[in-house]
């Protein structure tokens, strides 16, 4: 019986030992993976000072730096960007060439296009229906125009005389309205609409980027 019970006595001594132990491995091993010199951070990329989508040609933006979403092109210009049509009837082609049957023609000059993709001499752009076709580099022009609110064929909206809801009312702008952008600040715009001169809500144009600031021409 003494035996016994000084066998069972020792086995539970040892259990006790061994699992003391090993708590006693695990905290060293924590303590060390506590006190170990974290690691360098990885780097932040900085978005300050960023333009979005600068106009083609623009130096605002280094030639270094692209904002998040576009690509820099073989001509340097950024993709995809907003430019307009120098001409009326510029004939839009199925593919990069003169080759290339016509898909349809832009009849009116000064229209916004979004620049999708380049390849030589011929860019493909979208029109703000939706459409999609290449047409030569030589009938695009840097300058900004847009279309006021042309998804909402019943909308109008105000011409104020200053970037303020609470400004007099200078005009009102229809549905598909041409208008030339002399600035934008990400939230109005400048432009010139048959004559009259004012701003309005930069959410309401085709033709400009949402939060993207046009810097008037010198």
């Amino acid at each position: 019986m003494r035996e016994g019970s000084f066998g069972s006595t020792r086995t539970g001594w040892l259990r006790v030992w061994s699992t003391f132990a090993g708590l006693l491995l695990l905290t060293t091993l924590i303590a060390y993976w506590l006190w170990q010199p974290a690691g360098p951070e990885a780097p932040r990329a900085s978005m300050a000072g960023m333009t979005l989508a600068a106009p083609a040609g623009s130096t605002s933006t280094s030639a270094s730096v692209v904002p998040a979403g576009f690509m820099r092109a073989p001509s340097g210009h950024l993709l995809p960007r907003f430019v307009s049509l120098t001409r009326a009837n510029a004939a839009v082609r199925t593919g990069p060439g003169d080759d290339y049957p016509v898909a349809w023609v832009i009849r009116l000059a000064g229209m916004p296009l979004e620049v999708l993709a380049e390849a030589g001499d011929y860019w493909r752009v979208r029109d703000a229906e939706g459409s999609e076709g290449w047409i030569h580099r030589h009938a695009l022009a840097d300058e900004r125009t847009a279309l006021v609110s042309p998804w909402n064929p019943e909308s109008r909206h105000p011409l104020r005389t200053r970037p303020d809801d609470a400004a007099p009312l200078r005009a009102w702008l229809t549905s598909g309205v041409l208008a030339r952008v002399t600035t934008c600040d990400g939230r109005w715009c400048a432009i010139t609409v048959t004559g009259a001169r004012g701003w309005v809500r930069q959410e309401q144009l085709w033709g400009i980027y949402a939060g993207e600031s046009i810097a008037p021409a010198r």
